[in-house]
């Protein structure tokens, strides 16, 4: 395998076309050896925001299927809040894997809504990499399973008005068969006004709460788990 140092090197000082020259010379062992590398320990030490994400675009056109889950080293970015997707080289993996292969921005969203922390972030993400419908967008946040992920698709069943899209939502929630799941599902019910659901809530929304739970995260939240909101 070639030495870690040197592959450090090369992606410190953006030696791109030596680094596509090392990485053709690397068996299918030392390749593999060498994405777990780049994915778990050289990539996550990088703080430059815009050197991260021209790495991970060098590395992902280089062979999409293999890097593409490199993108979870972005997760010391994102909780510092340096983490951005206006930058060249998420502009480059979004217009490649669109044009080559428009699953893998999917894919690499559902792997990056964990990473992220606030709901700004989710949505410049989803933006970034052409996620556009609502239905698109939903599909990506259930997946995750966070309150910050509830959050953000209650904003999006708000905006889209679509009450088939919100009644399949809540139905997707109650078959996780998970307290807080069932609690997002309560809350999207009585907003919304929503009838019939297969399922009998615990959590009891008083109609006056109702105005606050949009108020902001931190007060959907208390309402997620069960509080009553800060009137």
């Amino acid at each position: 395998m070639i030495p870690q140092d040197y592959l450090r090197q090369l992606i410190l000082s953006r030696s791109w076309p030596s680094l596509t020259t090392a990485l053709d010379k690397m068996s299918n062992m030392q390749f593999r050896l060498t994405v777990k590398f780049l994915r778990e320990q050289l990539l996550p030490t990088i703080d430059d925001c815009d050197l991260f994400w021209e790495a991970l675009a060098h590395i992902i056109l280089y062979k999409s299927k293999a890097m593409i889950t490199c993108i979870v080293a972005a997760k010391g970015l994102a909780q510092s809040g340096r983490l951005r997707f206006d930058t060249e080289g998420c502009r480059r993996i979004k217009d490649h894997l669109a044009a080559h292969q428009p699953e893998a921005l999917t894919k690499i969203a559902m792997m990056t809504v964990p990473l992220l922390v606030t709901e700004e972030q989710i949505e410049t993400m989803l933006d970034a990499f052409g996620i556009n419908t609502a239905e698109q967008r939903i599909a990506i946040l259930l997946t995750t399973g966070s309150p910050l992920a509830y959050f953000t698709i209650f904003k999006t069943l708000k905006m889209s008005e679509d009450a088939e899209l919100t009644r399949r939502c809540c139905t997707s929630l109650i078959k996780r068969k998970e307290d807080m799941a069932f609690n997002a599902a309560c809350i999207f019910k009585e907003y919304f006004g929503l009838e019939d659901l297969p399922a009998q809530f615990s959590l009891k929304i008083e109609h006056y709460e109702l105005s606050h739970i949009d108020r902001d995260y931190s007060t959907f939240l208390r309402m997620l788990n069960g509080k009553r909101p800060t009137i």
